[in-house]
């Protein structure tokens, strides 16, 4: 009689232990080596973009493309003036004139922004195209208050940054268009007064301050640490770093209340040093 050869049911269990053993042990390697590959995609869009600003201000007589908000009106004349709209024919991309229905390459997105946009499709301050903002804020003057320009994208020319390696031009964020400190000593505001649910909010001006900049644009509401607690930065040399953020707490006056909540991809527990503690960083205007 011939004999039919099987695994026992003991020598299956440890085939099965043996694999789930390795299969615990290689996970987590697989998962930091994505998160590494993703760094690395975010890291390699932000220098095809630093390409597209230079190509840009050869164009434009050496000035840095200017930050600036989206139009309340969403009129196509307003939108073209956005900076990630204008460098499109930089990048070999068009825009048609709908901002939230265009189909962008992934050029535009970091690979770990898992909600580029985070307060509704349709009247969300992202954008609707990217993961990236620019350091800065511009204002012309008028009759109740004196321009302001800050950080590099703020209305300054290339040569007009002195430390170009230690100047962040643009980071990783929730906020199509710009960001900015609005912790440092001139442009903290001197109070601050928010509605129920926390949107709504009136800064009211000490002499001599550049704190009439609008809240929603600050570092501390719409960072995006998405590589573990930390950045990817484009320095305004063209070279692409990564910063950690600092852990602080999400109970802060420069942190509406509502945002708290985590439905929104913003990241109130970690903060970028404020111009205070390196005005270098944060360039010109500070």
């Amino acid at each position: 009689m011939t004999q039919k050869k099987a695994f026992t049911l003991v020598e299956i269990l440890v085939v099965i232990s043996i694999i789930a053993l390795l299969m615990g042990i290689l996970m987590p390697a697989l998962v930091a080596v994505r998160k590494s590959s993703k760094k690395m995609i975010c890291a390699t869009n932000l220098k095809q973009i630093s390409l597209a600003i230079n190509l840009y201000a050869e164009d434009y007589s050496d000035n840095i493309i200017k930050a600036g908000e989206i139009p309340e009106s969403g009129s196509e004349e307003g939108l073209l003036g956005l900076w990630h709209i204008a460098l499109l024919p930089y990048v070999a991309e068009s825009f048609s004139g709908d901002l939230m229905e265009e189909d962008y390459s992934k050029l535009w997105f970091c690979p770990e922004d898992k909600d580029p946009y985070p307060l509704g499709y349709k009247n969300s301050p992202h954008g609707g195209m990217t993961s990236y903002a620019l350091n800065g804020y511009h204002q012309d003057a008028n009759d109740s208050r004196n321009a302001i320009k800050l950080g590099p994208a703020g209305g300054y020319k290339f040569a007009a940054i002195s430390h170009p390696v230690e100047c962040m031009l643009m980071g990783e964020t929730s906020y199509a268009s710009q960001f900015y400190d609005i912790e440092s000593e001139k442009t903290r505001p001197l109070s601050l007064v928010a509605d129920d649910d926390g949107i709504k909010i009136s800064i009211f001006d000490p002499p001599d301050s550049n704190s009439n900049i609008p809240i929603n644009g600050h570092h501390r509401m719409t960072s995006g640490f998405y590589h573990n607690d930390s950045m990817n930065i484009m320095f305004v040399d063209g070279h692409i770093g990564n910063i950690k953020g600092r852990h602080v707490s999400a109970n802060d006056t420069y942190y509406p209340v509502n945002y708290r909540s985590g439905n929104y991809a913003f990241w109130p527990s970690h903060t970028l040093p404020t111009a205070d503690e390196n005005p270098l960083f944060w360039g010109p205007g500070y």
